[in-house]
């Protein structure tokens, strides 16, 4: 939240978008929509939008508040949000401390990282720069809830601005 807080601001001011897709929000659109007080925000859930799938509505943006670590296939869901906005704002994980393989047993499938700068050690993060031009990132460091599995280990998160590539 704070990230969201200190960024998104300044990226709203710079890009002025007028209509945003906020994908599966939970405790964050509240902190967003007073971040862009002027733009049409839409929610959507994965009731709304499978990200399997392509989506026929447009947006300037999509924001993604720890969404994309949930997919098996990071390739096709950035390829159908593209499909649907101009620029991406993404907040994930690089690295993130749920056990043996970072993942848990809660549906976490990827990690990310942009490499040679923002390096995962998840052995399959995927190269978000293969989406898109990264035109901003931000990194930090989570604090360690629950058990610790690895305590070599930190809780890296990112917030990315990914421009579309096509």
């Amino acid at each position: 939240m704070i990230g969201i807080k200190k960024f998104f601001p300044v990226w709203y001011s710079e890009l002025k978008p007028r209509t945003v897709a906020v994908l599966s929000p939970e405790e964050e659109y509240e902190v967003i929509s007073e971040c862009m007080p002027f733009a049409d925000i839409d929610v959507c859930t994965i009731g709304d939008w499978n990200l399997n799938l392509q989506n026929e509505e447009s947006w300037d943006l999509c924001i993604s508040p720890n969404v994309l670590h949930y997919s098996t296939d990071p390739a096709l869901w950035l390829e159908n949000i593209f499909h649907s906005c101009g620029t991406l704002w993404m907040i994930d994980h690089v690295d993130r401390d749920r056990g043996e393989n970072q993942l848990g047993d809660d549906g976490d499938s990827m990690r990310y990282h942009l490499p040679p700068d923002v390096t995962s050690d998840f052995p399959d993060a995927f190269d978000i720069s293969l989406a898109g031009e990264v035109t901003k990132m931000y990194t930090y460091v989570n604090p360690v809830t629950g058990s610790a599995f690895n305590p070599d280990l930190q809780n890296l998160s990112m917030i990315a601005e990914i421009k579309n590539a096509s």
